[in-house]
C-alpha cells in the first residue's frame, strides 16, 4: 500500500499577501526609516487636519478620527515614492536623502498652503466676505506649484510626477474639493515642464510665469465647469490670481533651493556654471602652478562635454568635473609630464614602484583641495573615478622588464590606481576623455585612421579591464562617444597650410625675404 503524503495546507492569499508586503518592508527599511517615516506622515497629517479644523470642518467628526486618516494617506504616499525610489531610480544612490528631501518639501508646502488659506480666511472674516467658492478665491493664490519646481531641480521630473500627484491628492484632502486639487495638479504640471533646463537664475522666473498662464487658464475651465460666466471683470481676475500664484511659486523656489542645495548636498546646473568660472582662485592657481595640467582639464572638458551631449548623459556636470579632476597634480607638479616643459624628467632617477605612488597620489591629493574649494560631492566622487583602477601602463611595463631581468614576477595590482570604478555614465565618459586626451598629444600631423584607431584602443582597453562593469552605460553609448571624440579631435589637429618663407621646424632659421605682387611695404613688412 503506497502512502501519500498530504499537501501542506496553503496560506490564504490575502494573508500571504500581507506575510510578502511585511517582509518587503522589513528588507528595505530599517527601524529609524520606519520611525522618521511615521513621523513625518504624523506631521503631514496634523498639518491637513489642523487646516480641516479650522475652516472645511461642517459636521462633528472628532479630530483624532481625521488625524489616523491623514495618518495613513500620508504614509501610503511616503512608502510609495520609497519603493519608487528602490525598484525604479535606482541611479539615485542616496535613496534616504532623496527620499527625506521629497518629504521636507511636501511639508513646506503644506505649511505654506495653511498659513495662506488662514490669512485668506482672517482677511475674508475682517471684510466680511463670504468663503470664496469660486476660482477667484483666495485660495487659488496659494503656490502648489514650487513643490514640483523644487523637486524636478534638485532629483528629476520623474519624481516630481508623482510629487504632483500626491500634492494634487493631499490638496483635495485639505481643501475637500476636486477643483482645487486638479489646479494644483495642472500647475504643477506646468511647472515641470517650464523648468526642463536650468542654466540661468531667469529660468525660475520664466517657469513661473507659464505656471502662471496655466493657472489661469484652469481657473477659466474650473469656472465654466461650474456654469459660470466668463466676463471680463472675472478674466482678468483669473489672470491676476493665477499669475499671482506662479510667481510666487517661482519666488519661493529661489529662496528654497539654495537652502536645500547646501542641506542635502546636490549640485543644480547653476551652481556647475558657477563653478565653471576659470577666474576661481583654485582654477587660477592650477593654470600658474600646473599649466600643462591645466590646459589637459580643459581639452578634456571639451572632450567629454561633446560625448556626453551625444549619449544624453549631464555635459555640464562632465565637463565642469573634468576642470577639477587633476587638482591633486598641483602639489608635485614637476612629477607630470605635461608640466615638464623644458626640463629633465624626474621619474628617470626613481624606482617604477616609487613612480607609481607618486602618480597615484594625485588623486588623494585632490580631494582635499575639492573639499576646500567648495566642489560638491557629486564632483568630489568623480575624481577618484576618472582613473578608476587601470594600471599605470607605463610605470607596470617598465619594472616588469626590471623584474624578468632578475627573474622575478610582479603584479599588476601593486601598479593600479586606488579607485572606485566610474559609478555613473558621466564618470565613465570621464575616463574615456582623459586617456584619449593625453594620447592625443603623442600624435604628429595624424590621419583620420591614426586618430580612430587610438580611440578604439583605449577604449577598448578600457572595456577589456572591465573598469565601466559598475555605471549604466551602453555598447551603442560607448560608440557614440568614439564618434564625438573622433569628430573633435579631427577639428582639433585640423591641416594649415604652410607659411610662405617660414620653416618652423628648422631651430633659428630667419624667414627669408618675400615680395608680394601687388602688396605694398606696410602688408609685406606685417607678413
Amino acid at each position: 500500500m503506497v502512502v501519500t503524503a498530504k499537501n501542506p495546507k496553503k496560506d490564504p492569499a490575502p494573508k500571504r499577501w500581507i506575510r510578502h508586503a511585511l517582509d518587503g518592508l522589513r528588507s528595505e527599511l530599517t527601524w529609524s526609516d520606519l520611525f522618521f517615516g511615521m513621523a513625518a506622515a504624523l506631521i503631514i497629517a496634523a498639518l491637513l487636519v489642523d487646516a480641516a479644523a479650522l475652516h472645511n470642518l461642517q459636521r462633528p467628526t472628532p479630530l483624532l478620527g481625521q488625524l489616523l486618516g491623514f495618518f495613513l494617506f500620508a504614509a501610503i504616499f511616503l512608502y510609495v515614492i520609497w519603493r519608487y525610489f528602490v525598484y525604479y531610480q535606482k541611479r539615485h544612490r542616496d535613496i534616504r536623502s532623496h527620499t527625506l528631501l521629497i518629504v521636507a518639501v511636501i511639508i513646506a508646502l503644506l505649511s505654506v498652503m495653511r498659513l495662506l488659506t488662514t490669512f485668506a480666511d482672517l482677511l475674508g472674516e475682517r471684510l466680511s466676505i463670504p468663503k470664496p467658492q469660486d476660482p477667484s478665491g483666495f485660495y487659488y493664490v496659494v503656490p502648489f506649484a514650487f513643490a514640483a519646481l523644487l523637486v524636478t531641480l534638485l532629483v528629476d521630473a520623474n519624481l516630481a510626477l508623482i510629487v504632483s500627484t500626491v500634492v494634487g491628492i493631499l490638496t483635495g484632502l485639505f481643501f475637500k474639493d476636486i477643483h482645487i486639487a486638479t489646479y494644483a495638479v495642472v500647475g504643477s504640471l506646468a511647472g515641470i515642464y517650464g523648468i526642463r533646463q536650468y542654466k540661468e537664475r531667469s529660468a525660475l522666473f520664466k517657469a513661473g510665469l507659464t505656471v502662471g498662464l496655466v493657472n489661469a487658464v484652469a481657473m477659466c475651465g474650473i469656472l465654466l465647469l461650474r456654469q459660470g460666466g466668463l466676463g471680463f471683470p472675472m478674466l482678468a481676475t483669473n489672470m491676476a490670481v493665477g499669475m499671482l500664484s506662479g510667481l510666487l511659486a517661482s519666488a519661493l523656489s529661489s529662496v528654497l533651493l539654495p537652502a536645500l542645495e547646501s542641506i542635502f548636498r546636490i549640485t543644480t546646473d547653476v551652481r556647475l556654471l558657477e563653478l565653471s568660472n576659470l577666474n576661481l582662485p583654485i582654477l587660477r592657481r592650477l593654470s600658474v602652478e600646473a599649466p600643462g595640467t591645466y590646459h589637459h582639464s580643459l581639452m578634456t572638458g571639451t572632450l567629454a562635454e561633446a560625448a556626453a551631449e551625444a549619449i544624453g548623459a549631464n555635459s555640464l556636470l562632465v565637463r565642469v568635473a573634468a576642470y577639477y579632476h587633476d587638482l591633486g597634480k598641483m602639489l608635485k607638479p614637476e612629477y607630470f609630464l605635461e608640466n615638464q616643459a623644458f626640463g629633465a624628467n624626474k621619474h628617470e632617477s626613481l624606482a617604477p614602484s616609487m613612480s607609481c605612488l607618486i602618480l597615484a597620489s594625485h588623486v588623494k591629493d585632490g580631494l582635499p583641495l575639492a573639499r576646500e574649494s567648495g566642489l560638491t560631492q557629486t564632483l568630489r566622487d568623480m575624481i577618484p573615478q576618472h582613473h578608476g583602477t587601470r594600471v599605470m601602463t607605463f610605470f607596470f611595463q617598465k619594472a616588469k622588464e626590471a623584474a624578468e631581468a632578475r627573474e622575478e614576477e610582479i603584479a599588476d595590482a601593486d601598479y593600479r590606481y586606488p579607485g572606485p570604478k566610474p559609478q555613473t555614465r558621466e564618470a565613465a565618459i570621464l575616463m574615456m576623455a582623459d586617456a584619449v586626451e593625453a594620447a592625443s598629444r603623442t600624435l604628429s600631423n595624424p590621419s583620420a585612421g591614426q586618430i580612430q584607431g587610438m580611440i578604439d584602443r583605449l577604449i577598448d582597453d578600457i572595456l577589456s579591464d572591465n573598469q565601466l562593469d559598475e555605471c549604466e552605460i551602453t555598447i551603442r553609448e560607448i560608440r557614440l562617444v568614439k564618434e564625438s571624440f573622433f569628430k573633435t579631435l579631427s577639428g582639433i589637429h585640423h591641416r594649415r597650410i604652410d607659411y610662405p618663407g617660414y620653416d618652423f621646424g628648422i631651430e633659428g632659421k630667419k624667414p627669408e625675404t618675400i615680395r608680394l605682387r601687388g602688396a605694398n611695404k606696410r602688408q609685406a613688412k606685417a607678413l
